[in-house]
């Protein structure tokens, strides 16, 4: 037999085509006319029989009524317990707390006000006659007082070379040599403090050391500010580099030592 839709060859016992799965057994058509009437179904569907009709009590009218299902307990019966309607939830009798009074030198927060500019910064209590040094005259005074810290060290190896006739370097004596340096700055620094007088870096940049009270510095503040500056030094620079971050650009040895430069006129004591 061959297919009508794709033209294959499928055997006369199959259904289906063998290629395109499609029926290939064509069904008779249907002849409808009066000799030939429409088969009736099989099974048909009895509509449900309609209720009956009830006769009320007193009257000859017949009137539908809806089933209904009888309960299962009456009022009567000794077995059921009568539950009490929920009562109402009345009002808490506690008296509410009364607020205190607001004292009268209380002041109000000003949540409306701006934030400032930059958070990390620090408002210190330091005098306003005295402007803090720019940052570069304050750059320009380490590189200064750098200068004669190196030459000083220069001088101290060159005093080495002549007592020795040598020049002992190796890995073994570097550690030596580095505190040795250290040791020529520190005693740069103190020698100009314990004079009383800022050392020759900030002179030559015309910067002057002021207290935060608007006075010149002890002897204790001096002290105080070379030592906190080496910390400042020896935390990775982080002290120096907390003046650009610092409202008032202070560092380290600024706030813990209660001092800073100015390029003002700075008192005497």
């Amino acid at each position: 037999m061959k297919c009508r839709y794709c033209g294959a060859i499928t055997p006369p016992d199959e259904e289906r085509c063998v290629k395109c799965q499609r029926l290939t057994v064509t069904v008779p058509p249907i002849h409808r006319s009066s000799a030939v009437p429409a088969a009736e179904p099989q099974f048909k569907e009895t509509p449900p029989p309609p209720p009956k009709p009830q006769v009320v009590a007193g009257s000859g009218a017949v009137a539908a009524r809806k089933p209904s299902q009888k309960p299962l307990f009456t009022s009567e019966s000794p077995r059921v317990v009568a539950i009490a309607p929920p009562e109402p939830v009345r009002a808490s009798a506690k008296p509410g707390r009364t607020r205190a009074p607001m004292p009268a030198n209380q002041t109000s927060l000003d949540f409306g006000s701006p934030p400032p500019g930059r958070l990390l910064a620090k408002e210190t209590d330091r005098s306003k006659w005295y402007p803090v040094a720019p940052r570069r005259l304050r750059a320009a005074a380490a590189v200064f007082d750098a200068g004669f810290i190196i030459g000083f060290c220069i001088l101290f190896a060159a005093s080495v070379r002549v007592t020795l006739g040598e020049m002992p370097w190796s890995l073994k004596t570097a550690p030596y040599w580095l505190a040795a340096c250290v040791a020529v700055a520190l005693l740069y620094k103190l020698a100009w403090a314990y004079a009383g007088v800022s050392s020759p870096g900030p002179r030559l940049s015309g910067l002057s050391l002021v207290s935060f009270d608007g006075y010149a510095p002890s002897l204790q503040q001096r002290i105080c500010r070379q030592l906190f500056g080496f910390f400042s030094l020896a935390a990775g620079g982080m002290g120096l580099i907390w003046a650009l971050c610092d409202q008032e650009t202070l560092t380290w040895h600024d706030h813990m030592s209660q001092t800073f430069l100015t390029h003002a006129h700075a008192p005497r004591r």
